[in-house]
């Protein structure tokens, strides 16, 4: 495969743990223009100019390798990402051990999760289960004999009457 120096990722270091927790402190400050889920061009331009704003004020916090807003907001969705991917790794089906979850290491990351939890597990819903429970309560009550008459006893003192006027 023939690649072309000019084409060639820019490469950065890794990010540290500071620097992660300053995106996400900045990430979180601004979830409400962040997390919005309309796709309009309006919210797409408010969401881009955000970005911007959170790599001046990343840079000019950090002492570490400077960083656009485009790989800030590619490790901000990669967060995310290994947030969702540690719920859905429960509900995997294939038998075998559990395999290792992605824990939040930190407490910025506990509220990224708070914020992007609805997303993940869903609303909760008190009708929609796979288990087998069978929860039904059925009430008697014990009717006197007195009470019951026969079928036959009930109906033979009724008669038909035939309006002829019709």
């Amino acid at each position: 495969m023939a690649s072309n120096s000019s084409t060639k990722r820019q490469r950065a270091t890794n990010f540290s743990f500071s620097e992660k927790e300053l995106l996400l402190k900045y990430a979180l400050q601004n979830r409400s223009v962040l997390e919005n889920k309309e796709s309009s061009s309006v919210s797409w331009k408010d969401k881009n100019k955000c970005w911007m704003q959170i790599a001046q004020l990343y840079n000019s916090t950090t002492t570490g390798c400077p960083r656009d807003a485009v790989s800030l907001r590619l490790k901000y969705e990669g967060i995310k990402k290994l947030l969702r991917g540690s719920k859905s790794e429960i509900f995997k089906t294939g038998g075998g051990p559990c395999t290792q979850n992605y824990s939040s290491s930190s407490e910025l990351e506990k509220q990224l999760f708070e914020v992007i939890q609805l997303s993940v597990e869903g609303l909760p819903s008190m009708f929609d289960s796979d288990a087998i429970e069978v929860n039904h309560t059925i009430e008697t009550t014990e009717i006197p004999n007195e009470t019951i008459c026969d079928s036959v006893d009930m109906f033979s003192d009724f008669s038909v009457v035939l309006d002829d006027n019709e």
